[in-house]
């Protein structure tokens, strides 16, 4: 079972969003004197949480964040964690003793593909650096986020909005950064080097007004 709301702003905001005072978690309305948060990349449990917890918040979101069911599931007891754990492990286990077991095998395997020229699939397999820089209309990006599609694998822009990360061909490059349109980009051979610039995407602020 899960607990469901929607969330809506009648009464949209017009203040500059990039005139306010950055705060923790958004930013200070001089014309209000009212904190607005920042949702634009919140998940829906984070949402929720909030504005359960605020009667009369003002909030970011993105336009799709709106007008729709947030719906958030029900946490899992200690016990289902416990028992999930005890599963994972059981079956790491069982993976890593049946790796071993054919190591020899995939090993001599390999060797036939060490004495010749690498084949194109190795190529394409092969890791590379892919460096660039990430920026919005004003200028470089510090601290945008960069990570390959399906993995855990990232990296954060430095403070000259410059990044790199290792990545192989055929993978997916996805940039991201709080308030801008994410891009996705596909690696090529030739992409060593990616100058990205992230658009803004539509946003809007104002008091949010729940519905159960």
């Amino acid at each position: 079972m899960s607990s469901k709301l929607s969330i809506s702003i009648p009464k949209p905001c017009s203040e500059n969003w990039s005139a306010m005072t950055p705060v923790e978690q958004g930013r200070f309305c001089q014309s209000c004197l009212k904190k607005v948060f920042d949702f634009t990349q919140s998940s829906d449990r984070e949402i929720a949480k909030a504005i359960q917890s605020n009667d009369s918040l003002c909030g970011r979101f993105a336009n799709t964040q709106l007008n729709r069911e947030l719906i958030v599931p029900k946490e899992k007891s200690s016990i289902w964690l416990a028992t999930t754990s005890a599963v994972i492990s059981f079956l790491v286990l069982g993976t890593e003793e049946l790796t071993a077991q054919e190591k020899q095998k995939v090993e001599q395997t390999e060797g036939s593909f060490l004495k010749g020229k690498p084949t194109i699939e190795a190529k394409i397999k092969a890791e590379f650096t892919v460096t660039g820089v990430v920026s919005d209309e004003i200028g470089p990006l510090p601290g945008a986020n960069v990570y390959i599609k399906g993995t855990s694998k990232g990296v954060q822009t430095d403070m000259n909005g410059k990044f790199s990360i290792n990545a192989k061909v055929n993978d997916v490059l996805v940039f991201s950064f709080m308030g801008l349109k994410e891009k996705v980009i596909k690696v090529k051979a030739k992409n060593k080097n990616l100058n990205v610039k992230l658009n803004s995407s539509k946003m809007i602020m104002g008091v949010v007004i729940i519905q159960e």
